[in-house]
């Protein structure tokens, strides 16, 4: 059963994601497979615009988003841990506002400049 405050969207073009995402508090990336990769774009995109992610613990989700320090991660296939986790979010402004801290910190982590100064101090 759907939440009316929810959408369900499929293989949008770029900036319909984009708006949809700006106007959104969570993004939720569910992945059919732990083989299924996902890239850094979309996570970026929303660790930058501060945007709360849920995503399915996946290849190409590990390395970005860490449960609860840029995001919460739940197994594949689990509808019980997605429905859970978005009641979480959309009822804990404090969770929200560190896991969008923390998405922020990762992005900046991943920044030119922050590369530079890494390979710098080598």
């Amino acid at each position: 059963r759907m939440t009316p405050n929810i959408t369900v969207h499929r293989d949008v073009p770029e900036a319909t994601f984009q708006a949809l995402a700006r106007a959104s508090e969570v993004a939720v990336v569910a992945l059919r497979s732990v083989e299924s990769g996902c890239g850094q774009l979309l996570f970026t995109f929303c660790m930058r615009h501060r945007i709360a992610l849920i995503v399915t613990e996946a290849h190409g989700t590990r390395d970005d988003v860490q449960h609860e320090k840029t995001g919460l991660t739940i197994p594949v296939g689990d509808a019980r841990a997605l429905r859970a986790a978005y009641r979480r979010l959309s009822s804990d402004a404090t969770l929200r506002e560190r896991l969008k801290d923390g998405g922020q910190a990762r992005v900046r982590q991943l920044s030119l400049g922050h590369f530079a100064r890494f390979i710098d101090a080598l």
